[in-house]
């Protein structure tokens, strides 16, 4: 058999980050949320990532805690439950960033198609075990591309310099999570079975969906500011992502050794970034933090 459809070993638990669930209780000026990131255009991407981050959240706590009978090790299940911990947190923070920003921008609208879109396929696939682990291979593939838009977050974290502390605060602290638990959603595919052939493929296809996903947002914000059509308000937003600082191009070579059989997150250590961001914003680092022992 070809070793890329085979199952690839589980790692190792030890020399990890802890997962701990911070709650910052964040809230967000309305008069300043419309174009808080050093202009309306480039503010537009935080705009169009939000709303897609509650129905995705609550997709990824379902698809990793539907194995939660099938696994014995008792970190694993641990790390399984301040996963879903840390990521309904997160939930509830867009939810609050997404009702502030909707006084501007549809995001409320865009809030409810992502979920209407993410809950009818759960609805779908939920119902047998294959179906499930392809949701767990969508969550792993998602996970791997949040937590290196998270790296580039924290990797440029002086573009927050001077913005609303509150905003840099949300942002960074996802980030910081993201890079945290970035490895428990593989960590149960390859505990339950998962194949490394259809978490490739998954990887491929869930990339283009995000991405398709983000760029009908942008361009949805943006017509309600009626420069939808102006090649140079999308010439902005495209050297923002691709340029300067250009998280999508410099996460590519991370990104890439998602193909790669035995991949493993953590096979790129950044948990200096972790350390980094809690001497920066130490207040949200130490926001109510929650570790639970494992059980």
């Amino acid at each position: 058999m070809n070793n890329v459809s085979q199952t690839a070993p589980s790692r190792p638990h030890t020399d990890r980050p802890q997962i701990p669930v911070r709650r910052p209780g964040l809230e967000y000026p309305v008069d300043r949320a419309r174009r808080w990131l050093h202009g309306r255009v480039t503010t537009l991407v935080a705009h169009a990532l939000s709303p897609l981050f509650p129905a995705g959240e609550r997709f990824f706590i379902k698809s990793v805690m539907a194995f939660a009978d099938e696994v014995k090790d008792p970190q694993l299940r641990h790390e399984m439950r301040q996963f879903a911990a840390q990521e309904a947190v997160h939930t509830h923070e867009h939810q609050k960033y997404d009702e502030t920003v909707d006084h501007h921008y549809p995001t409320a609208f865009l809030e409810a198609q992502t979920a209407e879109i993410l809950d009818q396929l759960w609805e779908r696939v939920s119902g047998t075990r294959r179906g499930r682990r392809f949701a767990l291979a969508m969550t792993v593939a998602l996970e791997h591309f949040t937590a290196l838009l998270g790296e580039q977050s924290l990797e440029h974290i002086d573009i927050y310099d001077g913005v609303d502390p509150q905003f840099a605060e949300l942002w960074t602290w996802h980030a910081a999570e993201e890079i945290e638990h970035k490895a428990v959603a593989i960590d149960v595919y390859r505990h339950i079975g998962g194949g490394e052939l259809e978490r490739m493929i998954v990887q491929a296809t869930a990339t283009g969906g995000i991405l398709f996903a983000m760029f009908m947002n942008i361009a949805v914000c943006m017509a309600r500011d009626g420069i939808v059509f102006q090649p140079r308000a999308w010439a902005e937003v495209l050297r923002f992502l691709f340029i300067d600082p250009g998280p999508l191009t410099k996460a590519v070579p991370h990104y890439l050794d998602a193909y790669k059989p035995g991949f493993h997150p953590w096979d790129h250590d950044n948990r200096d970034l972790i350390e980094k961001w809690e001497a920066r914003y130490p207040r949200v680092a130490e926001a109510r933090r929650q570790q639970r022992s494992a059980q």
